[in-house]
């Protein structure tokens, strides 16, 4: 009898050691290693994992960016710059090399960078960072990689004296990328004051171009302008139109602006009345003008950022 207990106290002694043995050795390694990143989370349909995958700092990730079936590694890290500013350094390691694709050396506040993919029909993939600076201003840049360099994709402009340009980056904030090759974006919108819109950009003969007409498009950015005079406008009710007058002291807020920022699409604060007004635009002024009057003449205050 005693030896039956002694063999079983044995056994679960036994039992312990080799539980305590085997939690100690799954302990997590502390060398980081290149991982491949799981895509964002999105309230949309899930997107392919190739999509678009969320870098994170100092964690290297291992994508095939040329799509030429061989791993890039691609990372960044935050390190101190010049001027007390935090320095972001994007880097890719090739087999045969390392890049330094750029060095964010400015005051910034927010950053985040991904790799997306380049186009809906290619397997190539590019490099989106994008930051904020200022008080609520952002920038995005977009990289591509072919035979064997990064470089930047160019976004067309103009420069200060209206003559059209390449620039390295895109004065917005990236915000997703869909599934026909849409990319996503905050920017801001000066018409009838300023707001952030969402607004449409797609790679086009090598540039990154506005999708369509350009239109914005405002969600939960309804800040009210008063009109403080007749004012005519089309309204649309059951996919019909109508030409009309909105009545001084009407409430409403913008839901989108089209045509190149001549149509501006609205919503009565109420609810209740829906349509666009049609604006045109003079040479060296900012300002609409309606029924061949200035913005000013038909609202009480509108808020444009300095």
């Amino acid at each position: 009898m005693f030896t039956k207990i002694l063999s079983f106290l044995m056994a679960v002694v036994f039992m312990f050691a080799l539980s305590a043995c085997t939690i100690e050795t799954n302990q997590p390694s502390e060398t980081p290693t290149p991982t491949s990143l799981a895509p964002i989370s999105s309230s949309e349909p899930a997107k392919e994992a190739s999509d678009i995958i969320e870098l994170i700092k100092d964690t290297p990730v291992e994508i095939d960016m040329d799509g030429d079936g061989t791993m890039e590694i691609l990372s960044y890290t935050l390190e101190e710059g010049e001027y007390d500013f935090t320095k972001a350094v994007f880097t890719v390691e090739y087999q045969d090399k390392t890049q330094v694709i750029h060095e964010l050396n400015e005051e910034f506040y927010e950053l985040s960078a991904y790799a997306v993919k380049l186009d809906v029909l290619s397997q190539e993939m590019m490099l989106v960072y994008t930051y904020t600076f200022a008080s609520e201003d952002s920038n995005t840049a977009f990289v591509r990689f072919e035979n064997g360099e990064a470089k930047f994709i160019p976004v067309p402009g103009v420069d200060e004296e209206g003559k059209p340009t390449d620039y390295d980056m895109l004065y917005a904030k990236f915000a997703d990328f869909t599934e026909d090759g849409k990319i996503i974006v905050k920017q801001v919108c000066d018409t009838l004051g300023t707001r952030f819109g969402t607004r449409e950009y797609m790679l086009l003969a090598g540039k990154i171009a506005l999708a369509g007409e350009g239109d914005y498009t405002f969600e939960n950015t309804r800040f009210i302008l008063t009109t403080i005079a007749d004012m005519p406008v089309t309204f649309i009710a059951n996919s019909s139109e109508l030409s009309g007058t909105l009545p001084s002291g009407t409430k409403l807020y913008l839901t989108k602006v089209a045509n190149h920022g001549a149509r501006a699409y609205f919503t009565t604060e109420d609810e209740t009345q829906h349509g666009y007004i049609e604006l045109e635009y003079k040479k060296d002024d900012y300002k609409a003008y309606i029924d061949g009057k200035d913005e000013d003449h038909y609202f009480e205050f509108i808020p444009y950022a300095d």
